[in-house]
């Protein structure tokens, strides 16, 4: 080792002692001041760590809370959406009742007390009491012992059913592994709804001496004509079907072609289109028929406004409409036209028909 007091006097020696004491003990302070730091750090970081722990905890809580309220949100949206799907409908459906309630008039026929006290002259005669309120007294009805008559009330009660002769299915009484206690029929519905495709076979003939042409001959137990409109190939009971689904329950063309397209029918939009177009020809004549028939000579016909409903837009809105009915041929015409309300549409629809 080095020796660094070598050469030294003794008071340079007990000078340099007397240095490295004092630096020994600057050091020792430094490090203990040092070291207090370190804890002061330490405390301050083990702080931050809990509350920095806190704030995560919080934090998870919060988005908890937040998925929560995020999903009940969602919920009351669409019950506020179903809500007012239900309102909408019943707005549509708010149209009151078609009766009309009458109220009968008030009776009129008091007499004039003063006018019978000046007619009277002492006689029995002249003695009148017209204005006198004549209340019949009042018997009291003895409390009868007899019960109701429930002869005509019926055994029971046929709350569903539908119209026609059931199709019934017995069972095989033979397949029973027992003895039979009581047999009985038991209900249920069944809906179907189909289209059938009819081919009719054509014959492309010749007669003698004339020129070709094809024709159908029926055979026995099938139709005698081939059951289509000209220029389509839909019988009148489904041109009646998509005139009935269009025209009386308002249902749009894409949803027609979805619902015929699901039972196995491949045609489009505007083949409908078309058909019922073709079908719009024969109701024209039809109206004719209807107007000769309920504008027969002598006919007894009624005139009167109903209501009916009428989409504008986004909405329904309630219209009157005239409607002329012939009770005794069961025939009944609506007026649709412009102009429904005036009695100009009855006027020109009766012309000079001869009616009592």
């Amino acid at each position: 080792p080095i020796n660094y007091s070598a050469g030294m006097a003794e008071d340079q020696k007990d000078r340099y002692i007397q240095y490295l004491a004092e630096q020994n003990q600057d050091l020792r302070l430094t490090g203990d001041a040092m070291r207090l730091v370190l804890e002061d750090f330490m405390a301050q970081m083990k702080e931050l760590k809990d509350q920095m722990s806190s704030m995560q905890s919080k934090h998870v809580d919060l988005e908890n809370r937040l998925s929560e309220e995020h999903k009940l949100r969602k919920s009351a949206e669409r019950k506020i959406k179903s809500l007012q799907e239900k309102l909408d409908y019943a707005n549509q459906e708010r149209f009151g009742d078609r009766r009309q309630k009458i109220q009968s008039k008030a009776k009129t026929s008091d007499s004039d007390r003063r006018k019978e006290k000046d007619d009277y002259d002492g006689t029995d005669d002249t003695l009148r009491t017209d204005s006198v309120g004549h209340v019949p007294s009042q018997e009291l009805k003895e409390p009868s012992g007899k019960d109701r008559d429930l002869s005509n009330r019926p055994d029971g009660y046929k709350t569903m059913g539908v119209a026609g002769e059931a199709t019934e299915h017995p069972s095989d009484l033979t397949k029973v592994p027992g003895r039979i206690i009581e047999r009985r029929m038991v209900r249920v519905f069944s809906f179907r709804t189909f289209l059938t495709e009819e081919c009719f076979e054509m014959v492309h003939y010749a007669e003698p001496g004339k020129k070709p042409k094809w024709g159908y001959f029926p055979s026995e137990g099938h139709p005698d004509v081939v059951t289509s409109f000209e220029g389509t190939r839909a019988t009148p009971e489904f041109l009646q079907a998509i005139a009935y689904e269009v025209y009386v329950k308002n249902v749009t063309f894409g949803l027609l072609h979805q619902w015929l397209t699901d039972m196995g029918m491949t045609i489009s939009k505007n083949t409908l289109r078309n058909w019922l177009k073709k079908g719009k020809t024969y109701l024209d004549e039809l109206v004719c028929v209807l107007k000769s028939i309920a504008l027969e000579k002598d006919s007894i016909v009624n005139c009167d406004e109903t209501w009916c409903k009428v989409r504008k837009y986004d909405h329904y809105k309630k219209c009157y409409i005239w409607v002329l009915v012939n009770k005794a041929r069961k025939t009944a015409i609506f007026f649709y036209e412009n102009g429904s309300r005036g009695r100009d549409v009855l006027t020109d629809f009766l012309g000079d028909a001869e009616l009592k």
